[in-house]
């Protein structure tokens, strides 16, 4: 955009999200939940993932239940399922399909972290929905978003299997590094991804712009 103009202004906006109020802790249960929301695409590194995920100790990994949901973009769904299986995980991870409304709040309010191992995002909204619920994220620098590592909102993970599983490894047993990273999601997402955060920045564009004029 510089390029292109060398005198004006230049503003970068982000995407919104709704902070929601209430509790965040995740239901009753004997496993927590890891959630990935997105849609179901090879780009999402999903195959890595749940290659990771079985290089998980056997301990650690049934004390988590990894729920993958999404809508089968280009139908690779059942290929997922069928390498759970092969792996010796399929009783470790669910399919819930696409979640919308009341489903995807139930899923982002009983979860107790949040994965997105993508090769290519944009500004993926799903975690910024995961930071507004105050979970943990793990996520690759292909996601875009540098603020989270800078702020302690999420752990930095690769696409390649093995890297990915020593930081899971790490982390899944520390709650305290988990709540804290929650924690720090949730004061990101409210004062730089919240709608009234931005709109109090493009307010601010607005009269900057009538005073030049």
């Amino acid at each position: 955009m510089r390029a292109y103009t060398t005198e004006r202004p230049i503003a970068i906006v982000p995407n919104g999200v709704n902070c929601p109020g209430g509790a965040f802790t995740a239901a009753a249960s004997d496993r927590k939940k890891m959630l990935f929301m997105a849609r179901i695409h090879p780009k999402k590194g999903l195959i890595e993932l749940l290659s990771a995920w079985a290089m998980l100790p056997t301990d650690l990994r049934r004390g988590w239940l990894l729920e993958i949901a999404g809508w089968d973009e280009i139908g690779i769904l059942d290929e997922l399922r069928g390498q759970a299986a092969l792996l010796g995980i399929g009783d470790d991870v669910i399919f819930p399909g696409g979640l919308q409304g009341t489903a995807k709040d139930t899923a982002l309010r009983g979860a107790s972290a949040f994965i997105l191992p993508s090769y290519s995002e944009g500004l993926p909204m799903a975690v910024l929905e995961g930071w507004a619920y105050g979970l943990p994220v793990f996520m690759t620098d292909a996601c875009n978003l540098p603020v989270g590592f800078a702020s302690g909102a999420a752990f930095r993970i690769t696409t390649d299997p093995v890297q990915m599983a020593e930081v899971l490894r790490s982390k899944l047993a520390d709650p305290a590094a988990l709540a804290e990273a929650g924690s720090a999601g949730r004061r990101l997402a409210e004062s730089q991804f919240a709608w009234q955060a931005i709109a109090g920045r493009m307010l601010e564009h607005y009269r900057e712009a009538i005073e030049r004029k």
